[in-house]
């Protein structure tokens, strides 16, 4: 079968039967119009195609809260890490002999940056968490992407 499309403006075509391509080729010995078939073929692919839409959709939501839920456990991860930390840093500085004033500046300098990281993260855990209270989609955008997932 081979598609031949009309000379006026080429947007209409028919499927035509013209035998092999040779030099013994026969005439044409079927034909028919081709919109009829191409909306038949592209209705069946779309009717098997929805169900996958549908659940495509479905996969991107939960995604994306999976994605939020990974976030947060990291940042716990890092929060109980920096705050081992800076309570390691405090008892380093609470042992040193208060007349060695070079390393106790020292160590004050390295806990006070172990308190400043904790306190981004925690802020970083704050902001997250409010951001866990508003869903991942609101429910205007998961009807849409529904309707996208059932209208390919």
């Amino acid at each position: 079968m081979h598609i031949q499309y009309s000379r006026k403006g080429g947007n209409t075509q028919r499927y035509v039967c013209r035998g092999t391509f040779g030099a013994t080729a026969v005439g044409n010995c079927i034909g028919f119009g081709g919109m009829r078939v191409d909306r038949a073929v592209a209705q069946e692919v779309l009717e098997r195609l929805q169900p996958l839409g549908i659940e495509a959709a479905l996969r991107a939501m939960e995604a994306h809260t999976q994605r939020h839920s990974d976030n947060q456990q990291q940042l716990e991860n890092l929060i109980k890490q920096a705050q081992y930390e800076a309570a390691r840093a405090r008892r380093q500085y609470d042992a040193v002999d208060p007349g060695n004033r070079l390393v106790a500046g020292e160590l004050e300098r390295r806990w006070n940056e172990k308190l400043i990281l904790l306190r981004d993260l925690e802020v970083q855990f704050e902001m997250l968490s409010t951001d866990r209270n508003t869903p991942a989609l609101s429910a205007d955008d998961r009807t849409r992407l529904m309707m996208l997932g059932s209208d390919l």
